[in-house]
C-alpha cells in the first residue's frame, strides 16, 4: 500500500467518525446509513475523487484510487445525503434544487459519475420502498390516451424561456457529441451540438449513395433540420 492509498483510507475512517458524531438530529439518526452510502461511493469510484465538505464543517474525500476528474462538493444540509440514499440521482437533483448542496464547478462531478457509471451501479437509483413508490408513480403517469396529453404538457409546453436556461443557443434537445477523451469542458455545449450535426451529415452523405430523407423528431427547435 503506497502513501497516497494509506492517506486516503485514513481520511475515510476519520470522516466516518465525524459523520457519526455530526451535529443535528438528522445526522445522528441516519449516521450509519450515511456512512455506508459514502463507503459504497468510495468503493465504486475507480478513478477520480470527490472532496465533500459536510454540514458540520468536516471534509471527506472519496475515491482517489486513480487519476480522473476531481470534484468539489459542499453539502449544506444532511437532507442531501438522505435524498441521495432514498431517491438516487433524482433525489440528488432535488437536493441541489433545494439548496442542500452546491459546487463551485459541477461539471467535473457529473463527468466523474459518468466515468464510473458501471461501477457505481445502483448507487444513483432509489432504493427500498422509494423504488416501488417510483414505479407506482410512473405507472400512474403511463402513456394512455389521457396520460399522454398530461405528459406532453408537462415536458414540452413549458415555453422557450425555460429551455433557454439550460440548452445551448440552438435549443438542441438531444445529446451533444464531444471528443470522447474526457475533455468535456474543452468544448461548449453549442460546439458539441454542431459537432454532432456535422457527424450526422457526414454519415448521410459520405457513403456515395442516393440522397436520404430526414425526419427530425425530438431533436429540438428545428436547428438540425436547418443545418442538413
Amino acid at each position: 500500500m503506497d502513501a497516497q492509498e494509506s492517506e486516503r483510507g485514513a481520511g475515510l475512517l476519520a470522516g466516518g467518525a465525524r459523520l457519526g458524531a455530526g451535529t443535528g438530529w438528522l445526522a445522528r439518526l441516519f449516521s450509519g446509513g450515511f456512512d455506508r452510502l459514502v463507503q459504497r461511493i468510495d468503493a465504486a469510484l475507480l478513478c477520480g475523487s470527490i472532496e465533500a465538505t459536510l454540514p458540520d464543517g468536516s471534509v471527506r474525500v472519496v475515491g482517489g484510487k486513480a487519476p480522473g476528474f476531481n470534484a468539489i462538493v459542499h453539502i449544506r444540509d444532511w437532507r442531501a445525503l438522505l435524498r441521495l440514499a432514498t431517491g438516487g440521482s433524482v433525489g440528488w437533483y432535488q437536493a441541489w434544487e433545494a439548496g442542500e448542496w452546491d459546487s463551485p464547478d459541477p461539471v467535473p462531478l457529473f463527468a466523474l459519475f459518468m466515468a464510473n457509471a458501471e461501477t457505481l451501479g445502483n448507487t444513483g437509483r432509489a432504493s427500498g420502498p422509494w423504488r416501488y413508490a417510483g414505479r407506482l408513480w410512473h405507472w400512474l403517469n403511463r402513456n394512455s390516451r389521457t396520460g399522454s396529453q398530461r405528459n406532453i404538457h408537462a415536458h414540452y409546453d413549458l415555453g422557450n424561456d425555460f429551455y433557454q436556461q439550460w440548452l445551448d443557443p440552438t435549443l438542441s434537445y438531444s445529446s451533444a457529441m464531444f471528443d470522447g477523451h474526457g475533455n468535456v469542458g474543452a468544448l461548449s455545449l453549442e460546439d458539441g451540438q454542431r459537432r454532432k450535426w456535422a457527424r450526422l451529415h457526414q454519415r448521410m452523405t459520405g457513403s456515395g449513395g442516393p440522397p436520404q430523407s430526414v425526419l427530425e423528431i425530438g431533436c429540438g427547435w428545428g436547428s438540425l433540420a436547418g443545418y442538413l
